[in-house]
């Protein structure tokens, strides 16, 4: 929150030392959208993610698990893939799978720290999970 309010407090000490309103409007959308993109859910909800974005990371910022199931994504009423770049006023309809999980790969797709963190931590308990499993056949083999 004091990231945003110290944005708001620079915004207004710009405003006052503008004297062309025209040239601050522009500087604001310049700032603004070169390190944001806002996009939309079908259902008309507005979302910001960091620019360069990918259809993987909205789909982390709207539910997690909505990102772990997502098998594919519709933008703008177009199929694209997972690691398609996502552009402001795009709508994101994402489609998931209960058979969908997630792919090491999808580590190079993502931008946000959250959607890092969720996929990394998902692979980590599927991999601690597999070695459990392993390691019970191999003492069970050896009894």
């Amino acid at each position: 929150e004091s990231t945003r309010f110290a944005w708001l407090r620079e915004l207004v000490n710009e405003v006052r030392r503008q004297s062309d309103p025209i040239e601050f409007v522009n500087a604001v959308k310049e700032d603004l959208f070169l390190k944001e993109v806002l996009v939309f859910s079908p259902g008309g909800d507005l979302y910001a993610l960091p620019r360069g974005s990918s259809v993987l990371d909205f789909a982390f910022k709207v539910h997690s698990d909505l990102g772990y199931h997502c098998a594919g994504a519709k933008v703008n009423g177009k199929m694209v893939s997972l690691k398609h770049q996502i552009k402001n006023g795009d709508m994101i309809e994402i489609l998931e799978s209960i058979h969908q999980t997630p792919k090491r790969e999808w580590l190079q797709y993502v931008r946000t720290s959250k959607a890092k963190n969720r996929i990394r931590a998902w692979l980590k308990r599927r991999q601690r999970e597999h070695s459990i499993v392993v390691g019970k056949e191999m003492i069970n083999r050896g009894l």
